[in-house]
């Protein structure tokens, strides 16, 4: 073992130490910092903020934001949101088109997110996309076919209603 770099005289492994917090560092008295729920605040985080992440262009730039306390303190998110089942995943709802903040938030299971997209957004990548060579719209539902529709609308209701069906 070796002294803490701060100068505290601790006894330390590493810097990061649980409950310790040395000059200029976070204090990580949560514990969670390798867990799903931390990494999904980070991404959540992420998408939201930075220009450079790969789903910034259907968050942070269409104006999407996180709570102020959560953008600072994973303690406060995990407070209001809890710790993240197996299987599931950050989701905003009941509005999707909403920000990450408290009564807007929920851990959900893929189908239940695929229940809750945005249209609005004009992202039809999963499910819902115009075919040039037949000039109409296609919906599907995983490799499901669902059919061919004139109207964006027609397709995108036939899709969610193929969802709602699978839900049973």
């Amino acid at each position: 073992m070796k002294l803490c770099e701060c100068g505290c005289g601790t006894a330390v492994k590493n810097h990061w130490v649980k409950g310790h917090n040395p000059v200029g560092k976070q204090n990580l008295k949560h514990g969670l910092i390798r867990t799903p729920t931390y990494r999904s605040w980070e991404s959540m985080k992420a998408r939201c903020t930075n220009p450079r992440h790969h789903e910034y262009a259907t968050y942070g730039a269409v104006g999407v934001s996180v709570h102020p306390t959560w953008l600072l303190s994973f303690e406060e998110f995990l407070k209001d949101v809890g710790l993240r089942p197996l299987g599931k995943t950050l989701d905003r709802y009941p509005d999707p088109n909403g920000d990450y903040v408290p009564n807007n938030v929920r851990w959900a299971t893929p189908l239940e997110q695929r229940l809750n997209w945005r249209p609005s957004l004009r992202f039809f990548g999963k499910g819902v996309y115009f075919e040039k060579d037949r000039q109409q719209w296609v919906a599907r539902l995983s490799k499901k076919w669902i059919g061919r529709f004139d109207t964006e609308s027609e397709a995108l209701l036939a899709r969610q209603a193929a969802v709602k069906e699978a839900l049973g």
